[in-house]
């Protein structure tokens, strides 16, 4: 619980010696010095005189310590896998099993990486404010921000005085950076979640990203004959545009190009969007074909039957209750 008590012989000098795990310590206060016999006391030298006068004038109690060893913390925040710079952000350290108000720190950072000099102790690093740089609300990102903190054991340094970090990974790593692209206005991709911590070149990292909202555009290929007519075309806040307006032949096979991205940043205006080109290999999309045949449908199923079974098949092609699941491919 951080108290001591040492037995000491009246008459002689004692002095405490902090020592844990290549920590440094350093007194807090002035009651860390006594004379006796026009000696003054240092600690790791001289030592306190126990006597019943320096007992009974406090001079034996409260000798308090405080660990002077700091540690490089790297914090990244970051808009997607495309690390994208979301804002100036303001970013609140605080140690574990301590009270805020004896101690927290707030930095200001400006870049998607940064690092920081902090105790050498288990840190919370939690965004608390977020400022946008570039055009493009950044409240949602923020609220989804407030809700998380990273917990970060920085505590174990060994007694060469390197960050225990610097030998091994606290947790699994995963990359800091994921490759460096440059995310345009109409990127138009996706995004892998990295909320973990990791070392890079000795520090170890608090990441912070926001992954956006997945957008999928779906758009024919050829046969297209709407031209530049596109009526019914949207803007969402949220989601972007949608130009879902085309003119196609019946009776003819098409192909769709189905673009995926995450949207980022979300547009005041229509040009300002910032998407993230870069999505997990995971990610799955379910096509439902509404404009082909229904093999439930009675009025479909009559016009199936006058066809062969290959025409059968492309008629049905991802057509309700069977729609096709699809990987996502990159570019």
């Amino acid at each position: 619980n951080g108290y001591y008590k040492l037995f000491a012989l009246i008459g002689t000098y004692v002095y405490p010696k902090v020592q844990y795990s290549g920590h440094n310590f350093e007194p807090l206060n002035l009651k860390t010095k006594s004379r006796h016999d026009d000696r003054v006391f240092t600690y790791g030298s001289t030592g306190i005189y126990a006597s019943p006068t320096n007992r009974k004038d406090g001079v034996l109690s409260q000798h308090d310590f405080f660990d002077t060893t700091t540690s490089k913390l790297s914090v990244e925040v970051a808009g997607g896998a495309c690390n994208i710079n979301l804002g100036k952000a303001n970013v609140k350290i605080t140690l574990e099993n301590c009270d805020e108000d004896i101690y927290h720190q707030v930095f200001t950072q400006n870049d998607v990486y940064q690092e920081f000099d902090v105790p050498a102790h288990v840190v919370f690093a939690r965004i608390i404010s977020l400022q946008q740089t570039t055009k493009g609300d950044r409240q949602f990102v923020l609220d989804t921000f407030t809700m998380e903190s990273r917990r970060v054991d920085l505590s174990l340094v060994d007694e060469s005085g390197e960050d225990w970090e610097q030998k091994q990974s606290i947790t699994t790593a995963t990359p800091s950076f994921s490759p460096s692209i440059s995310p345009s206005k109409s990127s138009e991709t996706s995004s892998v979640s990295l909320f973990s911590n990791a070392t890079k070149e000795g520090s170890v990292i608090a990441r912070f990203q926001y992954d956006g909202i997945l957008v999928m555009r779906p758009k024919p290929m050829e046969h297209d004959q709407g031209g530049s007519c596109h009526p019914y075309k949207i803007t969402d806040t949220l989601r972007g545009i949608s130009e879902s307006f085309h003119v196609l032949q019946s009776k003819q096979s098409f192909n769709v190009e189905i673009t995926v991205s995450r949207l980022i940043i979300p547009p005041e205006y229509e040009e300002d969007a910032i998407f993230c080109n870069i999505i997990e290999e995971s990610v799955d999309i379910n096509v439902s074909n509404n404009i082909g045949l229904v093999s439930t449908d009675p009025s479909d199923i009559a016009v199936l039957d006058f066809v062969g079974d290959e025409e059968k098949i492309e008629y049905t092609r991802c057509t309700p209750p069977n729609p096709c699941s699809l990987p996502v491919i990159g570019l």
